[in-house]
């Protein structure tokens, strides 16, 4: 299982579906945009870097 990474250690790579939440709750699904800097929150809209704290990437799928 994956564990929360930091926004101040390491940002996730460029439009990569991650999980992401701000302490207070987590969000659904988004994607970090290197160029201007913010997050998109599928769904949602725009969050600025400050925003989110933690990030982890997605869980596998489940077998079938």
């Amino acid at each position: 299982m994956s564990k929360w990474i930091k926004c101040s250690k390491r940002m996730p790579t460029a439009c990569r579906d991650v999980i992401i939440t701000d302490m207070d709750m987590v969000s659904r699904v988004a994607w970090f945009n290197d160029r201007n800097g913010a997050w998109y929150v599928t769904g949602v809209g725009w969050f600025s870097r400050d925003e989110v704290t933690h990030w982890m990437p997605l869980p596998e799928p489940p077998d079938v």
